[in-house]
Formats: C-alpha cells, structure tokens, sequence
C-alpha cells in the first residue's frame, strides 16, 4: 500500500518542542501563560495543557500506542512465526493472544484496534 497522505492543514506545527521548552521555562520563571504564549507563538490552550502536565512533546490525537514499535514488530513476527508452521488462528485467538501479550491490561476495543494494523497482509484462518 502506498502512502501518499498530504496534510491539509498546519494545525499543530506552529511550535517546535525547543520553543515549547523556552515557553515553559519563562512560565516557571514568573512570565504569565498567556504572554509567553504571544512570544513563543504558541497557542494559549495548548501551552496550558503543557504547564499543567509539565511535558514538552507534541501528541496529536487522544488515542495512544499500547505496544512499542518493537514489541509489535515482535508480536507480527510471532503472529508470521505460527502462520509459517500452519498454525490456524482464528480472529478471535488472535485478539486473544494480543491481550495477553500487552504489558498493560487494556480493553479488547484497543487490542481489536491494534490487530486491524497487524493482521494486513496476514493470512487469518
């Protein structure tokens, strides 16, 4: 599948994470939120956000990753490991073995989420 994704607007990359550090530093020196939000071009209510959770990095979206990029990487080759030897998984023991494989307790509407991107280009019995 090709990726051929263009973003249509530039919601989010107004601030750099060095901007939102200075920004976050002048806020802890005394400046008010809303005019180090002026100076360091960024937005009030996201500069807000950032002092109360006293964190630096961009996150776009509310939902976040359960599995590290190579603990999935692991679980796919798992998954291509019981695939190869014919193994037959049902969908169901796939989402199964996903839920006991994550290193939190999540509910199943995340892990059925997560096997959606691993199961491309795996054949499910």
């Amino acid at each position: 599948m090709v990726f051929n994704y263009k973003r249509k607007s530039e919601r989010g990359s107004t601030w750099t994470e060095t901007s939102m550090e200075h920004a976050l530093q002048a806020v802890r020196n005394g400046e008010s939120i809303r005019k180090a939000s002026l100076i360091y071009s960024i937005p009030f209510s996201t500069l807000l956000k950032h002092v109360k959770s006293n964190k630096t990095t961009k996150s776009l979206g509310r939902f976040k990753t359960v599995f590290t990029p190579e603990e999935e990487q692991e679980f796919v080759t798992h998954i291509k490991e019981l695939d190869s030897r014919f193994y037959g998984l049902t969908r169901r023991d796939l989402c199964v073995l996903a839920y006991q494989y994550t290193p939190k307790r999540t509910t199943l509407f995340i892990v059925l989420k997560i096997m959606q991107r691993v199961s491309n280009g795996i054949k499910i019995v």
